[in-house]
């Protein structure tokens, strides 16, 4: 024989080997709890893969009213993309902490409107060092700057496009409220405020959107408002968004991402999902053969172990009690149904010379024993009546 050569016997041995190997892995795979695994691997893929072609297939525009990337009617990218061609650096900012942080001497905060702008942190915005220009502003924005009488109170949005959107120099004569001007348009009313910082109010901010930046004069007046400084903040604020004025470089600042909230939203409903679809369901009871006969004794025995640990003196002289005096109305043929005094009046029937009502009904409901010397006691109790009733 050769050596390096294998034999046919030897050749069919490591057959069997491998078989046996692809067998017992086989078993190992199908256990119930690889099985469980394996749909939970599945499941992580599935929302790996997800996530992975969100990610990669998400547009680098967005439909948000008002936001500089977003190419709808009613967004901002026609101007905005003017503005950086002219050299203006445009930060997109969505919280008010973000914009707090950037809004630093020098730049110009872009203040779209919003429902979701708190009284807190309309004062954050009206803090900062930055020219501001307010776009339909919340009222408490609103009364930082015109704390008076002065209300904004235009026409309302839907009206058509005007031109111009700031008056001229022979605009009509402002309303003058404690030196503050609104001036009436077409658009709304403008109020400006001047200073160590330019404030400007828009009442209305659809001159600015894609829809009619390009009418009247609403495209110069949007470059002189937004282009006077180099750095432009632009905060389109979040449902979601409850930050102050935290600085994002800031050892207190938030680090969870603007889409942290809905990705801990879908994680919470894969997980009520899963529950409902693997959890138990309650059905009707099914009768299963006992794998296992343990015999009445044991099961006492062990019943009994475990009252003396958990010392239940109260459960132990019930169970006494309800075995005796069942197996007493059995004897004496009174029905499961009878009433306490029924089961003891048939008791005094046969036990009335020796036994007297009170000593029966004390022996079957009397007080609880609180000690082992008194459940000793008791138990020597039921079995003397006991055998009084079986054997007369």
């Amino acid at each position: 024989m050769t050596f390096g050569q294998a034999t046919p016997g030897t050749d069919r041995q490591g057959k069997s080997v491998r078989l046996k190997k692809l067998r017992v892995n086989t078993l190992r795979w199908n256990r119930p709890g690889w099985r469980k695994l394996r749909w939970a691997l599945m499941i992580v893929g599935a929302l790996t893969l997800t996530v992975a072609i969100l990610a990669v297939t998400r547009p680098n525009t967005t439909t948000t009213s008002w936001a500089p990337d977003s190419v709808a009617p009613q967004g901002a990218r026609a101007v905005a993309r003017v503005l950086g061609r002219h050299g203006v650096e445009v930060h997109h900012v969505t919280t008010v902490a973000d914009a707090a942080g950037r809004a630093a001497p020098g730049t110009t905060l872009l203040v779209t409107p919003s429902w979701w702008l708190s009284d807190e942190q309309a004062q954050v915005m009206a803090d900062t060092e930055a020219d501001l220009v307010l776009l339909d502003p919340v009222p408490a924005l609103v009364a930082e700057f015109w704390p008076d009488d002065a209300v904004l109170s235009p026409p309302p949005f839907s009206s058509p496009a005007p031109s111009p959107a700031v008056p001229s120099p022979t605009a009509p004569s402002p309303r003058v409220f404690s030196s503050e001007a609104f001036f009436p348009t077409d658009q709304g009313e403008v109020a400006r405020l001047s200073g160590d910082r330019s404030v400007v109010a828009f009442r209305s901010g659809s001159f600015l959107t894609n829809q009619y930046i390009t009418e009247g004069n609403n495209a110069q007046v949007a470059l002189r408002e937004l282009g006077r400084n180099p750095t432009l903040v632009w905060l389109v604020q979040e449902s979601a968004d409850l930050t102050k004025g935290v600085d994002p470089g800031s050892p207190g600042a938030s680090v969870v991402p603007p889409w942290a909230p809905l990705v801990a939203l879908w994680a919470v409903l894969c997980v009520v999902v899963a529950a409902l679809w693997q959890g138990r369901r309650f059905g009707s009871l099914v009768s299963e053969p006992m794998r296992v006969v343990i015999p009445s004794a044991e099961t006492a025995h062990g019943l009994a172990r475990l009252y003396r640990r958990s010392r239940d003196f109260h459960h132990t002289a019930a169970a006494l009690r309800a075995g005796t005096a069942a197996r007493l109305a059995a004897h004496l043929g009174v029905p499961m149904s009878a009433t306490p005094d029924a089961v003891v009046a048939a008791i005094l029937q046969v036990v009335a010379p020796h036994l007297t009502e009170v000593q029966v009904n004390a022996v079957l409901f009397g007080p609880d024993p609180t000690t082992d010397a008194e459940l000793a006691h008791l138990v020597t109790e039921l079995d003397s009546l006991q055998q009084k009733v079986l054997h007369p």
